[in-house]
């Protein structure tokens, strides 16, 4: 079910009604819960079940391991992560690692590879893996105070923090030790409208108007049909991918902050104006902040405490990124993507060691910035592509057609419309910088006709819908 379908703002509607009806205010949990569940089942409703599993498993091991002191901790966390890492690998990477194997035809194979991959899979068992590892370290508030008495309570709320819609299928992943204790009994007097409004908004503008219509152009980012275009044409088309890849993903997140407030719950900024890094470390600070904060904390840490030395830094992020990349397809395309992020993250703490990088002049650090923008746009073409020769013939198609400017009125039409449609993201940005002066100030009282105007263009000008991106990863 899509956040911009007419189905899912009649549930909305229906949801938000229900919640605070005065009269069911003591099913709050359970509401959410139903309509979570119905949001799930809409377009899947087999996998209703892998969810319901990863559930159960994951609130029965939090809760042994809390309650149960004949239960060897470290044993039951270890065996509740195998289980959520053995739900990704089965539904996400039996091609992956399948098919490099030369296995030919046969009955589990053919299993293995036909299943299809179940919407949130990576978000709601590194959610599962996010439990399991707070309750059994006692993370920031002791196993009584996360994990109730009554085993069906606690279900009831490992439920509701796996399968909530505002994130369940596109993140942001929200970590148990955040989530679990916002469980309370809502009013509707405490929704701030204003911030959840201008969140709701931005975050439809940006899916619907900017990453909805570049989709129409960057759709010939795909082989053989991007060797009819110039060299330039296509620059300009991986431009658009990348800003199409922003849009989409920070207007979820957006969407996805502003429904959690609407009933009650806060979830932190998963994007944080990345076109902003002067760093790689800042980049990765600043672009999907709840899987790079996930990652940091639940795996490279460890491993750097595992040992002692810079060189198992270096293999901490080279490893993390690559996991980073895999989490995002399971093919080689995204571990190379990974492993080329993770190399310039090592390279970077290398110099900047050395005190080759410690630039202090605006200029300088401008031109760094610059740099990483270009890098992060050029490798995502290992992103767009599930093959690397396609990736790589658009770069050699890229380099052979640079002199070929505009020669079909074709390409004139992709490039006004691509450009127009980037212009938005630009505007984006230009009123971050605003809102750091004082001239915000005189700003402040025509803020809402800005507002208004998104929203108008929500209405008249949106694409045509389609799924999030994040929805196959």
């Amino acid at each position: 079910m899509l956040f911009n379908s007419f189905v899912f703002i009649g549930l909305l509607v229906l949801t938000f009604g229900l919640y605070y009806l005065p009269l069911l205010s003591r099913w709050q949990r359970s509401i959410l819960i139903l309509s979570s569940t119905v949001f799930y089942s809409y377009h899947q409703p087999a996998m209703v079940g892998l969810l319901l599993m990863s559930v159960l498993v994951n609130a029965l091991a939090s809760y042994l391991i809390a309650h149960d002191p004949g239960v060897n901790r470290v044993h039951m966390a270890t065996l509740g992560i195998i289980f959520n890492t053995g739900l990704l690998v089965v539904f996400k990477y039996s091609s992956l690692l399948i098919l490099p194997l030369g296995l030919g035809p046969n009955p589990l194979t053919t299993f293995l590879l036909g299943i299809p991959l179940p919407l949130g899979i990576s978000f709601f068992t590194f959610q599962g893996i996010s439990l399991l590892v707070d309750v059994k370290k006692e993370n920031y508030f002791r196993n009584e105070q996360l994990i109730p008495r009554s085993f069906w309570h606690h279900f009831e709320r490992i439920f509701l923090f796996e399968a909530f819609f505002a994130h369940a299928i596109a993140g942001p992943i929200v970590k148990a030790h955040d989530f679990l204790p916002q469980i309370s009994p809502k009013k509707l007097s405490t929704i701030h409208w204003e911030t959840t409004t201008k969140a709701l908004i931005t975050g439809y503008f940006l899916k619907m108007v900017v990453a909805d219509n570049l989709k129409d152009f960057t759709v010939w980012l795909a082989y053989p049909y991007f060797q009819q275009f110039s060299g330039s044409t296509l620059v300009l088309l991986v431009f658009g991918y990348y800003f199409q890849l922003f849009a989409d993903f920070a207007g979820y997140s957006l969407i996805a902050i502003g429904l959690a407030r609407m009933f009650g719950y806060s979830f932190k900024p998963n994007f944080n104006f990345p076109l902003l890094a002067t760093s790689f470390r800042e980049l990765w600070t600043r672009w999907h902040i709840s899987l790079t904060n996930f990652l940091r904390e639940y795996l490279f840490l460890p491993i750097v405490r595992a040992g002692s030395g810079k060189w198992r830094r270096y293999f901490g992020m080279l490893f993390v990124m690559i996991v980073a990349g895999l989490w995002h397809g399971a093919t080689w395309n995204f571990a190379l993507w990974g492993a080329l992020h993770g190399a310039a993250l090592v390279l970077e703490n290398i110099l900047t060691k050395k005190k080759i990088l410690m630039m202090k002049s605006p200029f300088l650090k401008f031109l760094k910035g610059i740099f990483i923008f270009l890098f992060s746009v050029f490798s995502l073409i290992l992103f767009k592509f599930s093959v690397l020769h396609d990736s790589l013939e658009l770069y050699k198609t890229i380099q052979s057609n640079t002199f070929w400017f505009f020669y079909s009125s074709n390409d004139t039409k992709i490039v006004i419309y691509t450009l127009l449609y980037i212009a938005p993201v630009g505007f984006y940005y230009f009123m971050h910088f605003l809102k750091k002066t004082s001239w915000y100030r005189a700003f402040l009282p025509a803020e809402f006709l800005i507002y208004a105007f998104l929203f108008f263009l929500i209405i008249v000008n949106s694409g045509m819908a389609k799924n999030f991106i994040y929805f196959q990863f």
